[in-house]
């Protein structure tokens, strides 16, 4: 019975350890906090330039694989890259992967932050006038979506769908504009269309090397990222199945040496006897009594040393 309820225990620790990483990378799905959809028209190019900023949630575990859907017109993303804490850039390894009308762009997120940029050429240029619809299919759930649309240099009348609401300016004066997208579920259609007028062909990076450069900060070395709450299960999780695998260990050593114990005990009381004869103890010599008198008499005598019977042989 102690033995059935010792196995039972080990089987007990071996499915809770197996179990407790799977459960949490299970919760590893990737989803985003926010996501910004950023329209640069004719930035650098007589194209839209589409910038993908997205945070992941906070549950999930770092590093983590993302994929993002370009289209496959853009010929491969112009840049991939993730954003620290301080909001610097850093070039992000990547792959693609060709499907049937888009490009699977996957990206090692290392911290929450991250982007992906491409050009599309749907930009439509008809004398002043300019049109660009913008497609997408979201990859993920999103708690937050948002479109900001960047207003090209000596452009007027920018509208678009859904509805744009002037967000500012930046310094270079390039004016923002924004629409609230709500949250998106994963696999659902995104669109939204833009249309403006532009008297000419410059582009709006122009204004950005007319400026004057301003004295750049010392960069500052990030302290590391503190582990998150999902890490600190996973790391739990892989602790606990090393431990049971140890105590697996353990119970199959107690349970092979319970077997072996009886094992040498038959053996011990099955063994055959040895081949050498038993020793005999060495003979010892008859005693004779007198039947006259009952004193002991010699082995050579033939009369009774004390009353003189002769002695009987055998």
């Amino acid at each position: 019975m102690s033995k059935r309820w010792f196995l039972g225990l080990f089987i007990c620790l071996i499915f809770s350890g197996l179990c407790a990483p799977v459960a949490a990378w299970a919760q590893s799905e990737t989803r985003l906090s926010a996501l910004t959809i950023e329209l640069w028209p004719e930035y650098d190019q007589p194209a839209m330039l589409v910038i993908l900023r997205g945070t992941l949630a906070p549950e999930t575990v770092l590093p983590a694989s993302v994929t993002v859907h370009i289209p496959a017109s853009a010929n491969g993303p112009h840049a991939v890259a993730v954003q620290d804490a301080n909001g610097q850039l850093t070039d992000a390894q990547f792959v693609t992967t060709p499907q049937a009308d888009s490009l699977a762009v996957t990206l090692q997120a290392t911290v929450p932050s991250f982007q992906v940029e491409y050009y599309d050429a749907a930009l439509k240029i008809e004398g002043q006038a300019r049109q660009y619809v913008f497609t997408w299919t979201a990859d993920f759930a999103v708690t937050a979506a948002t479109l900001r649309v960047q207003e090209p240099v000596n452009a007027r009348n920018l509208t678009g769908e859904p509805p744009l609401m002037l967000a500012g300016a930046s310094d270079i004066g390039l004016r923002y504009y924004t629409a609230s997208l709500g949250a998106l579920t994963a696999g659902q259609a995104v669109t939204a269309h833009i249309n403006y007028a532009k008297p000419d062909a410059q582009l709006s990076v122009t204004q950005v090397t007319a400026q004057p450069l301003a004295a750049t900060p010392a960069l500052v070395a990030a302290p590391p990222p503190a582990m998150s709450e999902a890490q600190l299960q996973q790391w739990l999780a892989i602790a606990l199945l090393v431990v049971s695998m140890g105590l697996v260990g353990l119970g199959f050593l107690f349970w092979r040496r319970t077997r072996a114990a009886p094992a040498r005990l038959a053996r011990s009381r099955g063994r055959r006897p040895s081949n050498n004869p038993p020793s005999t103890p060495p003979p010892t010599m008859a005693i004779k009594f007198c039947t006259q008198c009952g004193q002991p008499v010699g082995p050579e005598d033939r009369f009774c040393r004390h009353c003189g019977n002769a002695i009987r042989t055998a």
